[in-house]
């Protein structure tokens, strides 16, 4: 278990007692929002000052008796309330570590980011990440456990033990009350959770519990991510059993990511177990020299391209080209011509 020193104990709402931190946080986050101070920042300074914030809590008298009351209140309110899931995408960037102190810096980040997530949107949980239902409420964490064979059941794409990752890039499944609605937990805490470039906090692309890439659309456009129609007719004439996801993002060339060149477009996300299968579909879909727009589901003109880093040999080239054209918009490719090289032939 993480030491003392280093550890960041999660508040847990339902206390009885707030700390005095939750009670700074609760009389300042909404002055430090406007003044464009980040409210994990601020709780990163309160850890370095705990001297000085108690101060500041003890010279505000807090009236015990209302503040009790209410936590009660909280608390019956709390052993009845029913919980949706949704799974996340997280982000954040460990600006000191150490492979000595790696899981405990990973942990303590990451139960600050919950923190702050329960002071917004109180009642958020970390759910395990391979259960769909059936969850007990003993397996909802406020807080994450230093311990690797514990945290892995929570968070995917962890990679523990090892090398030292700064940035890790993970998805989480939380639980949350059933009068919130996901994206209303994402905007409450996008101003003080969000850091360009370090920490984000997202809907996953899909709900999937192996999610994996399978290609993107050459011709897509943003609007795609959000066309419910699309996704649905797509699901059904490719068979799809588990979930899926259409989302907007940078397409993979082989070179260097520059943000004022990148090239994106509508990808397609699935289940692992289903990959080989819904690729031959797309592949059957989209993968034809046709101008006639109602050989295409909705009468979208696309052709389906498998990933950079999936394809071998000269498809490679033909990958990057693709990739040119998406950006530019101004030349019409066959899709015979990526069918002969998808396979380096």
């Amino acid at each position: 278990m993480m030491s003392n020193n280093r550890m960041h104990q999660v508040a847990n709402p339902y206390d009885s007692k707030p700390s005095y931190k939750d009670v700074l946080l609760s009389k300042v986050t909404d002055d430090s929002n406007r003044m464009g101070i980040n409210t994990f920042q601020l709780i990163h300074l309160l850890n370095k000052s705990t001297d000085n914030a108690q101060a500041l809590v003890s010279s505000r008298p807090i009236q015990e008796d209302a503040q009790s009351t209410t936590s009660e209140t909280t608390e019956t309110q709390s052993n009845e309330v029913e919980f949706k899931y949704h799974r996340m995408r997280l982000q954040f960037t460990l600006e000191e570590t150490s492979l000595e102190t790696y899981m405990e810096d990973v942990a303590t980040h990451l139960n600050q980011i919950l923190e702050i997530i329960n002071l917004n949107t109180p009642g958020v949980r970390l759910a395990p990440w391979h259960k769909m239902d059936q969850i007990k409420k003993e397996e909802l964490l406020l807080e994450i456990s230093d311990d690797s064979l514990e945290a892995v059941k929570y968070l995917y794409g962890f990679k523990a033990g090892m090398t030292k990752v700064k940035t890790q890039y993970l998805r989480i499944h939380i639980a949350f009350p059933s009068y919130y609605e996901v994206d209303e937990i994402v905007k409450k805490n996008k101003s003080s959770i969000m850091i360009p470039g370090k920490q984000t906090l997202l809907k996953a692309n899909s709900q999937c519990v192996h999610p994996v890439t399978i290609g993107w659309f050459l011709r897509s456009t943003p609007m795609m991510a959000d066309f419910d129609d699309l996704s649905r007719v797509l699901k059904a004439c490719w068979s799809v059993r588990g979930d899926f996801g259409l989302y907007w993002a940078t397409v993979r060339d082989g070179k260097p990511y520059d943000p004022t060149k990148a090239t994106r477009a509508i990808h397609v996300e699935v289940e692992d177990a289903e990959a080989a299968g819904i690729i031959k579909w797309a592949e059957k879909t989209y993968g034809r020299a046709s101008t006639n727009m109602l050989d295409y589901p909705l009468g979208i003109n696309m052709m389906f391209v498998l990933p950079y880093n999936d394809v071998q040999g000269a498809a490679k080239s033909m990958v990057a080209k693709l990739a040119s054209y998406q950006n530019t918009n101004d030349k019409m490719v066959t899709c015979a011509s990526w069918l002969v090289w998808r396979n380096g032939d």
